[in-house]
């Protein structure tokens, strides 16, 4: 995941005309990119219920499971701030 930040942010120091057309078009195609992103976080929370599920019966490891998905969550909602400073506050 760090590899493929850093070569996206090299890419667009390289080309930032691509990068910016890129950006216009995420821009007049917010209801796509809308429901693009809650059909990952649907699938994200899928997969999340099941391996809740599964360590029903498994304290040692609900625990540490409870404490990745917080922080997973609060990662999520703070890029979804982020991306909604950046796109004028409408996504």
């Amino acid at each position: 995941m760090i590899i493929l930040t850093l070569l996206t942010g090299r890419a667009g120091m390289r080309y930032p005309e691509h990068l910016s057309a890129f950006r216009h078009g995420m821009e007049n195609h917010q209801s796509l990119w809308l429901v693009w992103r809650l059909s990952l976080y649907t699938l994200l929370g899928w997969g999340s219920r099941k391996l809740f599920q599964a360590t029903q019966h498994k304290p040692a490891y609900r625990t540490p499971l409870i404490r990745m998905m917080t922080a997973s969550l609060l990662f999520l909602l703070l890029c979804e701030y982020a991306l909604s400073g950046s796109m004028g506050g409408s996504a």
